[in-house]
């Protein structure tokens, strides 16, 4: 099993093993929202100053599929999501 950092800032994560590569592979660029709260927000230039500081501290992957939203398509991470009614 490879030990891989998630979060905002990864610079200083270290594997547990010195013999695995020292990945990132959640760059967060948001955080969850509860219902009426203000959305959290991050800007570009702190994710890419994150990313920099990582790669110049030894880091080999950077992931990028959190930029676009991770998994979450909109709302189709959960519950149905309809499309269109059937006509009977």
């Amino acid at each position: 099993m490879i030990n891989t950092c998630n979060g905002y800032y990864c610079d200083n994560f270290q594997p547990n093993n010195p013999k695995s590569p020292k990945m990132f592979t959640e760059n967060w660029i948001g955080w969850f929202q509860k219902w009426g709260e203000r959305v959290p927000h991050r800007s570009a230039e702190d994710s890419a100053f994150s990313v920099a500081r990582f790669f110049q501290n030894g880091g080999v992957l950077n992931n990028y599929y959190m930029y676009h939203g991770g998994t979450n398509f909109g709302r189709t991470a959960g519950g149905p999501y309809i499309l269109h009614v059937p006509c009977i």
